[in-house]
């Protein structure tokens, strides 16, 4: 998002594995959904900001069998790696997945366009500047009564930043180590 591409290479290839790495992956990716079932009825469509490798796409639309997704990531290989996941798929019919930078996607959008809009693991990654920009125009082009749903991870500054990322860091060295992912780990752990 932005110009930085945060998932290149590696981190891209193997992206995946970040699972192993958060304990709490699952139900924290279906807590989107939640929020959408209780606060939307899972009518669409849906922006998802941050397309990633497709998995919480793929979670949107196996929890709503309407839902149309029209997904956006400026990282090709991320975006090759969900074309890839959808392809063949009953599910692909109903998800567009756009190679773009997002600030510059929803700003092309019409005001009031999108009854939903959804974020996972996405906007912690952004510059603050530009988080600000992309967030002041998702409120721009949300429908009257719409949804925005960030599921994300934020540290407040101080020893509560250090706290949460020594924790993360400790969950990379669980995760990798056992694998001998060292690389990935280091890469990892300069992302975070």
């Amino acid at each position: 998002m932005g110009e930085e591409l945060r998932f290149a290479g590696e981190l891209a290839e193997e992206y995946e594995l970040i699972t192993l790495a958060y304990p709490d992956f699952a139900e924290f990716q279906a807590g989107i959904c939640e929020s959408i079932r209780l606060n939307a009825g899972g009518a669409g469509p849906l922006l998802e900001i941050g397309t990633g490798n497709g998995f919480t796409t793929g979670l949107l639309l196996s929890e709503f069998p309407t839902l149309r997704i029209t997904t956006v990531d400026n990282d090709p290989q991320m975006v090759a790696q969900a074309r890839k996941r959808f392809s063949g798929s009953d599910d692909g019919g109903r998800v567009e997945i756009v190679l773009a930078d997002a600030l510059s996607h929803v700003r092309g959008l019409p005001d009031a366009s999108q009854p939903i809009v959804a974020s996972a693991f996405t906007l912690h990654n952004l510059e603050h500047d530009y988080r600000d920009a992309l967030e002041r125009e998702v409120f721009r082009v949300l429908a009257p009564g719409g949804l925005f749903v960030n599921a994300d991870k934020y540290a407040p500054d101080g020893q509560s930043r250090f706290d949460a990322l020594a924790f993360q860091v400790e969950h990379f060295f669980d995760a990798f180590v056992p694998l001998g992912k060292l690389d990935l780990l280091r890469k990892w752990v300069v992302h975070n």
